[in-house]
Parts: structure tokens; sequence; C-alpha cells
């Protein structure tokens, strides 16, 4: 809760990620995210935001 604001806010995520093996020692893993922010004041940069989308990452191992 910010502290300007007497009324609960809410940051809902979901996540739905996995990660395959490329190779012995490359790991490669993708996301996909919807993230909604709500209830915040509208003088608040976070106010009705959202973000829907995929994150992909690779992690080389040694």
């Amino acid at each position: 809760m910010i502290a300007s604001n007497s009324n609960d806010q809410k940051i809902s995520r979901l996540a739905l990620g996995a990660g395959w093996f490329i190779t012995e020692n490359i790991l490669m893993k993708g996301e996909i995210v919807n993230q909604k922010y709500e209830d915040f004041p509208t003088s608040d940069i976070r106010s009705s935001g959202k973000f829907n989308g995929v994150v992909l990452q690779a992690i080389v191992g040694f």
C-alpha cells in the first residue's frame, strides 16, 4: 500500500514458463506473462498499468 493512499492496491501476475537445454551447457527459457496493476490512484504512474507479453532468456553455464 502507498503511504499517500488509504485504498489497497493490487498487482496480479500470471507467468507460465518452460525451459530446455539446447546443448549440455546452454539453457533457453521462455515465459508468457500477464501482469496488471489495479486500484492505484490516477496520479500514480502505475494507474491502469499492464504488461502482456513474452520473455525469452538464454543462459550459458561453464
